[in-house]
């Protein structure tokens, strides 16, 4: 309904009677005056009526949101959210306490509630523990379907219809009456859930691999194919899958120290060939030897002096700054041989060697097990040093040993190091060698029966008869031309060249493979 209409007085009755003194009031002008009068009263009662009831109160419906003033929409009425400490809190905030709804008076820091409350910082507007409960058995509903007359028939006929479908719960507590249960259900997410639940490590965690027969990549995995990955957008598989500590670099020197711990709190340790990124290391350099639990002797000397964050990274440092590798899969992979925390010698051979500096051999405890072209992980000989030769426990490396010292203790695999993650080695493919072969003779016996000489010599005027193995002349003479010579040769044994066979092309390394998906969760 619109405003009532204005009243404007149409006639002025003083005027009249200043000039008609005797006159008595014009009766047509008097009722127009009063319609007019109550055309606004009638409006005016009209629209009361819409905002009173008859006892005197505000009719019920009449006060809406939008009837609010700003300040109540915004801060008196609007959601609450429950009160924390150590907050700064405005004048007019809401807040809720216990079962209680407040408004801030004062601007102020909250501390304890219950002082700030007392110093006058906030009122009370409802104390909802204070309003009385309808039972459910009172509240009325529509009948229909399995809802009766009430809601809590109604809600008992719900669980009747629901219990076949029941199961048992793994805990008691998870439930929409209790604290912990109320916790799961309004969980944000699912690592939310299993943080509350206790199963944050079941299913797959970032760096896990797992073979698969799909064709098409899954959600949350990378084909497992070395490629380079970012260090902040896959931080999780970058912490999963990397060592990082932070070391003491000297400029010149290939020594760090002060690293944390080198055993990495007795999971995959740092081990010798393992790759490194961070401020003044070499791109390339790699970890020559593990000297103790805070400290390792790299493959190239450091270019800064300082503490400098350093990546571990056994599949690849990346880009060394913002990205890092993932493992090939297509390789195929074994075991860390120590990964129990000693050493099971199944795809290594641990012995100790001597080396001096500057020479290609060394000697070795034993040399049993060992064989050309395995790898060799020890302090003095460069990280991938491979063996070209063995006789007795001497060995012969591709490489010159750095230092001069006895009794250091090696380890030998067909690996660049059995004991590093990420370590590779094998061949699709191999030439055998001499060195590679086992150790033969080639006999070939030549006997030669005996077996006779006959030579002739002319003789000038010689015409008697000659004896074999003698020469004559004389009286018997018969008048030969020739003179024969018999010499027997005694039995022996003659030297006899073999010619050489074989093609001298690689043969094939590989056993029966068959090629599937490999991929790492992210």
């Amino acid at each position: 309904m619109s405003q009532p209409p204005a009243y404007n007085r149409s006639f002025s009755f003083s005027n009249f009677q200043a000039q008609n003194p005797t006159a008595a009031l014009p009766g047509s002008q008097v009722d127009i005056e009063l319609n007019n009068v109550k055309a606004t009263l009638d409006a005016t009662r009209a629209n009361l009526a819409q905002i009173q009831r008859d006892d005197g109160g505000l009719k019920n419906g009449t006060v809406t949101f939008d009837a609010l003033s700003p300040a109540l929409q915004t801060a008196g009425l609007a959601p609450a959210l429950p009160w924390v400490t150590a907050t700064a809190y405005g004048v007019n905030a809401s807040v809720t306490h216990g079962s209680a709804f407040y408004r801030c008076l004062a601007a102020h820091t909250s501390g304890v509630f219950a002082t700030d409350l007392a110093a006058g910082n906030w009122v009370l507007i409802v104390d909802f523990s204070t309003i009385a409960l309808v039972a459910a058995s009172m509240i009325a509903v529509t009948p229909s379907g399995t809802l009766t007359s009430n809601v809590q028939t109604s809600l008992q006929a719900l669980d009747t219809g629901k219990a076949p479908l029941s199961h048992t719960q793994p805990s008691s507590t998870i439930s929409d009456s209790t604290a912990a249960g109320r916790a799961l259900l309004t969980a944000a997410d699912a690592t939310a859930q299993n943080a509350l639940l206790g199963t944050s490590l079941l299913g797959f965690q970032a760096g896990d691999i797992k073979e698969t027969a799909c064709l098409t990549l899954q959600s949350g995995w990378y084909w497992c194919d070395g490629s380079a990955k970012s260090r902040v957008t896959d931080v999780n598989l970058f912490n999963a899958i990397t060592i990082q500590q932070t070391g003491t670099l000297v400029s010149g020197s290939a020594v760090v120290t002060g690293l944390t711990d080198t055993t990495n709190g007795g999971y995959t340790p740092i081990s010798p060939g393992m790759q490194l990124s961070g401020t003044g290391i070499t791109n390339g350099t790699r970890v020559q030897s593990v000297d103790s639990a805070t400290q390792v002797t790299l493959s190239a000397p450091a270019t800064i002096s300082g503490t400098s964050p350093l990546v571990f990274a056994p599949y690849g440092i990346g880009d060394g700054s913002t990205t890092f590798n993932i493992p090939n899969r297509a390789y195929i992979g074994v075991g860390r041989d120590n990964a129990s925390g000693s050493a099971a010698n199944v795809t290594q051979v641990s012995t100790t060697i001597s080396t001096t500096s500057g020479s290609q051999t060394a000697t070795v405890t034993s040399a049993a097990g060992l064989f050309v072209g395995m790898y060799v992980s020890t302090k003095n000989i460069q990280s991938n040093a491979k063996i070209i030769g063995i006789s007795g426990t001497t060995i012969t490396f591709d490489t010159a040993a750095s230092a001069t010292a006895g009794g250091v203790s090696a380890r030998f695999s067909p690996l660049i190091d059995a004991q590093t993650l990420g370590a590779v080695g094998g061949e699709l493919s191999h030439v055998n060698s001499v060195a590679e072969m086992a150790a033969h003779n080639h006999v070939a016996h030549s006997v030669d029966l005996g077996h006779v000489h006959n030579t002739q010599i002319p003789l000038q005027g010689d015409t008697g008869t000659h004896v074999a193995n003698k020469v004559r002349f004389g009286s018997n003479d018969t008048g030969a031309t020739v003179l024969n010579v018999s010499t027997d040769v005694a039995s022996a044994n003659l030297v006899t060249s073999i010619d050489n066979t074989g093609g001298g092309l690689a043969h094939n390394n590989m056993p029966k493979t068959i090629v599937m998906n490999y991929i790492i969760k992210r």
